[in-house]
């Protein structure tokens, strides 16, 4: 008697997790979907983001072996690093 109430007690829970996943499961594959395709888009801008600032050092790195006409020349390509550049080209900050 209590082997046939352990299998339709198990047979019910059984029927309650097929009916979770069903309603469920769709949502979760969508939500772990999403996770992944967030972690990828950031990974890709961080390496973008990061091939930019690279690209701008090399070019201040390289205008300063030049000289201060260099720099002061570079310097509105420079991005964040343009300040910089002026001052280290021996230029004020306020023009």
């Amino acid at each position: 008697m209590t082997d046939l109430i352990a299998e339709s007690q198990e047979a019910l829970r059984q029927e309650r997790l097929e009916a979770l996943a069903r309603r469920w499961g769709p949502w979760a594959l969508l939500a772990a979907v999403a996770v992944v395709l967030g972690v990828v888009a950031w990974q890709g801008w961080a390496a973008a983001d990061r091939a930019a600032r690279e690209a701008r050092t090399g070019a201040y790195i390289a205008a300063a072996e030049e000289g201060p006409g260099a720099l002061a020349a570079a310097a509105d390509s420079l991005g964040p690093l343009a300040p910089l550049a002026r001052l280290t080209a021996g230029e004020p900050l306020d023009e």
